[in-house]
């Protein structure tokens, strides 16, 4: 199986081993990703759902509808090669040689049969603690995100409905170290000529692999959400400041499961577990007269927690993040910023988003993006990002990547605005 394409498609989560964890902000459209993760000051209606409701009650001259679908992003962080790895385990069958030769050993009659079957197992042994030891503690983690959108921007009513699944997971392989010092005491013991303590009362090898506990280790979720976004502008003290809503229907699907090293496929299929809440985003927006915007949201106000078929627990709490925005002629500029750090629900540790980024927009038909996105809490895992966007006649289309040496990223929107 080709582990990674399985992995770009994985509708899971972001997966963590610990005993608890929360979800990140995330980017969800392929502007935003362009453009660094921003999109709290910067948004449009056509992304204003997934960033800050408020958006839709600051749209710019000339929008007046937007229609999206599909919206589709997919990222996946394989630091240790973690999927060659398990791919390269797996195909050279190293325990089932091992076996093998375990039986070649309990079926000897002779004395030669044993001499040639003890270097078999010694061998495929061998082979096999190797190939454990290059498996051990590696992880891989994705996230996908799919969508659609209707918005209808208006200073006085502005009103969005959206449909989105983000999935968040990953994996690690735990290779106990029991596993390996069993193998170890069968090598010894034949190396040794002493087979005591390694072998039945019929002088057979008992097979340590019959019995293993290493592993693979998946958890996960996918966050489905049907949502409506309202937003109005009000004024206070003489100025325009936009505030929107967006009170949502969640359902949250945990993935949490154990499988053999030899046999485990990645998969989102095992140890399902759901749950159906109401959440509800928060986010206001003021447009000053010289290009310059200020947006905040709270997401996920109502702080939710999802236990999994194993009994973890991964968390949805609320997610504070400042924007701020410019504008001048055919360029925009950005920045969002976390107010919080997100615990990870995953094994990449926590985030605190920093992020830039920059549009250049010609003759509203081109679009040429640039970002970049540091991670506060760990700077190994920040990341560039570039995209195009194209235009013509109210149809759009938008594509982006982004990555390091350790992750890769790309995002692909259809829709139309006018």
């Amino acid at each position: 199986m080709d582990k990674r394409a399985l992995l770009m498609g994985l509708p899971v989560v972001l997966l963590t081993m610990q005993d608890a964890g929360a979800v990140s902000f995330g980017t969800f459209d392929p502007r935003s990703m362009a453009m660094g993760g921003t999109g709290v000051a910067s948004g449009t209606s056509a992304n204003a759902s997934f960033f800050n409701p408020a958006l839709l009650a600051i749209g710019r001259e000339g929008e007046d509808f937007s229609l999206e679908f599909p919206v589709l992003g997919a990222r996946v962080a394989d630091p240790d090669e973690m999927v060659d790895s398990l791919d390269d385990f797996q195909s050279a069958d190293y325990i089932d040689a091992f076996s093998n030769a375990v039986d070649q050993w309990n079926n000897a009659t002779t004395a030669g049969e044993l001499s040639t079957a003890k270097d078999a197992v010694v061998t495929t042994g061998r082979a096999l603690v190797n190939g454990l030891g290059t498996l051990s503690n590696k992880t891989v983690d994705g996230e996908l995100h799919v969508g659609a959108v209707l918005g209808v921007p208006s200073k006085r009513f502005g009103a969005s409905l959206y449909v989105n699944a983000r999935a968040m997971g990953g994996a690690l392989l735990d290779i106990t170290q029991s596993d390996v010092d069993q193998l170890n005491e069968v090598i010894d013991g034949l190396e040794a000529n002493d087979p005591s303590g390694i072998v039945d009362g019929n002088g057979d090898i008992i097979d340590p692999t019959d019995n293993m506990t290493s592993s693979v280790q998946g958890r996960g979720v996918v966050l489905s959400e049907i949502g409506v976004s309202l937003a109005r502008e009000f004024t206070f003290g003489g100025q325009g400041v936009a505030i929107g809503i967006t009170p949502k229907v969640v359902q949250a699907t945990t993935f949490d499961y154990r499988l053999d090293v030899d046999t485990a496929d990645l998969s989102v299929d095992e140890g399902e577990k759901e749950y159906t809440d109401f959440n509800l985003d928060v986010g206001i927006a003021h447009r000053y007269g010289n290009g310059w915007t200020t947006g905040l949201v709270a997401k996920n106000l109502i702080p939710q927690e999802y236990q999994t078929i194993l009994g973890n627990t991964i968390n949805l709490d609320p997610q504070y993040r400042l924007g701020l925005a410019y504008e001048w002629k055919s360029l925009t500029v950005a920045t969002d910023l976390d107010l919080v750090e997100n615990d990870p629900a995953g094994l990449d540790g926590p985030t605190q988003y920093w992020a830039v980024g920059a549009e250049w927009n010609g003759w509203n038909t081109v679009q040429l993006r640039l970002g970049y996105r540091h991670n506060i809490s760990d700077s190994d895992t920040s990341t560039a990002s570039v995209g195009v966007g194209l235009s013509p006649f109210g149809v759009h289309i938008d594509i982006a990547a982004m990555g390091n040496s350790d992750e890769m990223g790309a995002g692909l929107q259809l829709g139309f605005r006018f």
